[in-house]
């Protein structure tokens, strides 16, 4: 019998030589995100298709600047944002500030590292694009226990353009092979063997191109575990 979250934790871990650094503590990092209108749209997009009631708590895991916790606090009671990134949770601050939002809770903790009682139970809760949890197992079983009604997760089932953008060039450059994060079929796999059955949906127009303002800038995102 395959164990998925061995599977996982060794193809993340591959995938990230070795190292679990968040590439968003980086103000540069984070502040090159939150600019991005292509991400914005994006999040604004999936939050308007979402099935949800007025009267709802959202629990938003990797909620960055506010992608997705934003738009849905217009939409909700209450959002409970978990980031870790202090550049992160700086740029989500000044954005609740500006379009005077108040439902907007946010814990600055890596996932792991929050209890049940700090977290508390949500309607819905969302993992958005921040899966890079190495005990991928606890981590879902953790959401299934804190959602009253749902789960949504948000993961790639190919590979996305900046991991093309490494596969191609680290035999160039650092004479090796990159390994791509685990992919979808990964994950579903590891919440079958939970006991999960997961609906599947494709989303179509997600792709997230990445602009380069330098060749420094791109050099220095193809050294980095996460850029």
């Amino acid at each position: 019998m395959i164990d998925w979250n061995s599977v996982w934790k060794l193809t993340l871990l591959a995938s990230r030589q070795g190292s679990l650094e968040n590439g968003y503590d980086k103000e540069e990092a984070a502040e090159r995100y939150d600019r991005s209108e292509i991400v914005r749209q994006d999040g604004e997009r999936r939050a308007a298709a979402l099935e949800i009631d007025p009267s709802w708590s959202v629990l938003d895991i990797g909620a960055g600047p506010g992608t997705l916790a934003l738009p849905l606090a217009r939409r909700v009671r209450q959002v409970t944002a978990v980031e870790p990134s202090l550049a992160m949770v700086k740029r989500l601050e000044m954005h609740i500030a500006e379009e005077g939002i108040s439902n907007i809770r946010i814990l600055s903790k890596k996932w792991e590292d929050l209890s049940d009682e700090e977290v508390g139970e949500h309607d819905l809760v969302i993992a958005s694009y921040s899966l890079s949890f190495l005990d991928m197992r606890e981590a879902l079983l953790k959401m299934d226990r804190l959602a009253k009604r749902q789960v949504i997760l948000y993961w790639f089932a190919g590979v996305p353009s900046w991991e093309r953008i490494r596969v191609d060039l680290y035999p160039r450059i650092f004479g090796r092979e990159h390994v791509c994060h685990p992919m979808s079929d990964v994950l579903y796999n590891l919440l079958y063997s939970l006991g999960i059955y997961a609906d599947v949906q494709v989303l179509q127009g997600t792709a997230f191109p990445r602009e380069y303002e330098s060749l420094e800038e791109g050099s220095q995102s193809c050294e980095g575990p996460w850029g």
